[in-house]
C-alpha cells in the first residue's frame, strides 16, 4: 500500500525542509515545487492527496495556480489548503 502523497507549493526552501519532515512523521510522502508552473507539471505526474499551496507564488499567484485547477475537470476534486504569511505592516 502507498503512502498519502502530499504536494507542497511554496518557493520557501525552509518551508519545504518543515512539511517533509513533518509528513515523514506522519507516514506521507512529500514533493516540493517552488512556483505554478512547476506544480502544474507535477500535476502531470503525479495526484497528490493534499495540496498546499502559498497564495504568494513567484510568476502566477497560488489563486491562479488554483483556478486553472478548477476549471480542469480531471483535477476539480484536488484537495488543495491555501496559506501564506505576511510578515509586513503593508501586506
Amino acid at each position: 500500500m502507498s503512502r498519502p502523497l502530499l504536494l507542497l507549493v511554496d518557493d520557501s526552501q525552509e518551508m519545504g525542509l518543515i512539511v517533509r519532515s513533518l509528513a515523514r512523521r506522519i507516514g506521507w510522502e512529500a514533493v516540493a515545487r517552488p512556483d505554478a508552473e512547476t506544480a502544474w507539471q507535477a500535476l502531470g505526474e503525479l495526484r497528490p492527496d493534499l495540496t498546499l499551496l502559498d497564495v504568494n507564488l513567484p510568476g502566477a499567484s497560488g489563486l491562479e495556480w488554483l483556478r486553472r485547477v478548477r476549471r480542469t475537470p480531471d483535477l476539480a476534486g484536488l484537495i488543495v489548503a491555501l496559506y501564506t504569511h505576511w510578515g509586513l505592516p503593508t501586506d
